[in-house]
């Protein structure tokens, strides 16, 4: 846990991303229940967004052409705006991102009604779509929301931890503060199937006392084969890997990468991290 946020300090191990997602989500369950609002179970997730395949994280994942083949899902998942500045609903025609689609999710909150609403589940930079960055504030917004209303934020970081955007976790990249951090991949870079839920203290808190316990369980979670990989994979990370080359950029790419683009494309497609997006009205 040394390398993970300071509020982050217990983690439940799964064996993958839709697991850690589904996890996540029946934690957030469990935890309000635990603090006497058992009313709270929805989730709000992203349009477009991908979360997983297994019920709970089909739910929240929000393109549709993968979830209706499997309905009807896991009840309680709501979809709101994401942070495609180009095709956004509220402010792409606009002068500047007016933080509307962060302000999408207390609408939704509101609408459902903030004690019925566990968690929101949200990518640091959203890969489904076409990686959208989140604008400036958007996070810090977000979060005062969450507090508002008593409601947990989920950072889903499957794709984006360890390296992919230049820091060990997105959230510290994006300046978010999420209860929860969801991951897999880059955990132990695809060598052992292992993901998990990285728990805040508060979220915890439930949970420690010896009669209470997550009633939850993955029947491989924790493999000692599948963290022995993890150990050395992050020894690797911390000596010099993928987390220092993503924010060091030479012409807009990762150090020690060869950018064979043209120009052009490198304007319409800069680099975040070790994520490449496209940028929204500069071309196909």
């Amino acid at each position: 846990m040394a390398l993970a946020p300071d509020h982050l300090n217990r983690v439940f191990f799964t064996t993958g991303g839709s697991e850690a997602v589904e996890s996540a989500w029946k934690l957030a369950r469990q935890y309000h229940r635990a603090r006497g609002e058992p009313t709270r179970f929805k989730a709000i997730a992203r349009n477009v967004a991908y979360h997983g395949t297994t019920m709970g994280a089909l739910a929240l994942t929000g393109v549709e052409s993968i979830r209706s083949p499997f309905e009807p899902l896991t009840p309680g998942a709501i979809h709101v705006e994401n942070a495609n500045r180009y095709r956004c609903a509220f402010c792409s025609s606009g002068p500047a991102c007016t933080l509307a689609c962060a302000d999408d999710i207390e609408r939704a909150i509101l609408r459902e009604g903030p004690e019925t609403v566990a968690a929101v589940f949200l990518e640091p930079v959203q890969n489904a779509g076409g990686c959208f960055t989140p604008p400036p504030g958007y996070f810090e917004r977000v979060r005062e929301i969450c507090d508002r209303h008593g409601v947990l934020l989920v950072s889903d970081e499957v794709i984006c931890a360890f390296g992919r955007l230049g820091e060990m976790f997105g959230c510290q990249r994006v300046g978010s503060t999420p209860d929860m951090v969801t991951m897999a991949k880059g955990l132990t870079s695809g060598y052992a199937p292992l993901g998990g839920v990285m728990v805040s203290d508060r979220v915890a808190e439930p949970f420690v006392d010896p009669d209470e316990m997550f009633l939850h369980g993955i029947t491989f979670g924790g493999h000692p084969v599948s963290c022995a990989a993890a150990i050395a994979n992050l020894d690797v990370l911390e000596g010099g890997g993928p987390p220092r080359t993503g924010h060091g950029t030479r012409g807009g790419v990762p150090c020690g990468t060869r950018d064979a683009r043209g120009p052009a494309d490198r304007r319409r497609h800069p680099w975040d991290g070790l994520l490449l997006r496209h940028r929204a009205g500069e071309g196909p």
